[in-house]
């Protein structure tokens, strides 16, 4: 990264799955502002009869919560600034193991004046996931786990993968799969069908992707 000094650039947290969970996680933040500023434009003095519709309306209330997992963060002062981001947008991370020297993985993005792109991705070499008990009662309350195709590039994911499919399964959690692109699916492709065997409920990706 020294070599981007003199250059204009920003650093930030991101990536495609990490932007969704953020405007997720802020439109859920509005959506509870929303409903707190109702909630105190028609308070009513405490009665039996008021209290019981309070009660009432708010156990019907469902706020979205978003959490983040897989080898997020590591432990740096990159991993730091990734989580504050995250957690700021009130994105939750979720550990897949424990804390260990790992750096944080970055991907550094070109872009020329004609607005063409090119990627130089650094990924740790010590990232493994890994099926924790946050993990697992994370899932179990969620009512969708999205997996990100690139995570096939992680160790341990052949064997973590299928067995977070088959947990969220067996909790009613939808689970959906992201191709990551065609080279993904090409070099994990026995990984990826034995993920579909264990009960994907979605996938994306495109013909080149499923071909």
């Amino acid at each position: 990264m020294e070599l981007l000094d003199g250059y204009d650039s920003q650093v930030s947290a991101g990536g495609s799955p990490a932007n969704t969970l953020v405007g997720l996680g802020q439109l859920a933040a509005a959506q509870q502002r929303v409903t707190a500023s109702r909630s105190s434009r028609h308070h009513h003095p405490p009665t039996s009869s008021s209290s019981t519709a309070a009660s009432s309306s708010s156990s019907s209330t469902h706020h979205i919560k978003v959490a983040m997992t897989g080898c997020v963060v590591g432990n740096d002062a990159l991993g730091e600034f990734a989580a504050a981001q995250l957690e700021a947008a009130a994105v939750e991370v979720v550990p897949t193991q424990p804390p260990s020297s790992s750096a944080t993985g970055v991907v550094m993005v070109f872009t020329t004046p004609d607005a063409q792109r090119s990627f130089l991705s650094s990924f740790s070499s010590t990232d493994r996931i890994v099926l924790t008990d946050e993990l697992k009662a994370t899932v179990a309350r969620s009512r969708l786990v999205v997996i990100e195709g690139y995570m096939w590039e992680v160790q341990g994911s052949a064997e973590v993968i299928p067995e977070i499919i088959r947990h969220a399964r067996s909790c009613g959690t939808l689970v959906a799969l992201t191709a990551g692109d065609a080279s993904v699916v090409e070099r994990h492709a026995s990984k990826v069908q034995a993920a579909i065997d264990a009960g994907i409920d979605i996938w994306f990706g495109n013909e080149a992707e499923a071909a």
